[in-house]
């Protein structure tokens, strides 16, 4: 029976959650008590779990997103947003909002889709875990 990547991504997420909540308690409890080194320790493994969850991310998309298929719509994009469209499971769509969203100029086309493609999982989770909800705002009577 094949494995379903969103069964292992999501297993793999539940997993990231508790290893961050853990390490979020043993710098809390390291900086109360005012133990330096633990602290230091412990933001290390917070800094290495994030980047680790970005990696997951990054291959969940990329599970997902065959590379044999041409990119649909991809006739107007440069060779460079094709690869990031690839990269980060992007559409041809997605590429041009990604690169979009903000006009800092100080940020890369790969750090602004970046920014982006992580804004976005952020959304995700937060609507999937129930923190965002799309009603959030409205006003009923």
């Amino acid at each position: 029976m094949p494995i379903d990547v969103r069964q292992v991504h999501a297993r793999s997420v539940e997993g990231f959650q508790a290893a961050y909540a853990e390490e979020t308690a043993a710098y809390q409890r390291a900086a109360l008590a005012g133990d330096l080194d633990e602290a230091a320790r412990a933001a290390q493994a917070l800094a290495g779990l994030r980047a680790t969850m970005r990696e997951l991310e990054t291959l969940a998309n990329e599970a997902m997103t065959p590379r044999q298929q041409p990119l649909a719509g991809a006739e107007d994009l440069s060779h460079r947003d094709v690869q990031l469209a690839r990269h980060y499971g992007l559409t041809a769509q997605e590429i041009g909002v990604a690169k979009g969203w903000t006009n800092n100029p100080d940020l890369s086309d790969e750090d602004k889709v970046r920014q982006y493609v992580e804004n976005r999982q952020r959304y995700r989770h937060m609507r999937a875990t129930g923190e965002y909800r799309d009603d959030q705002g409205k006003v009923t009577r």
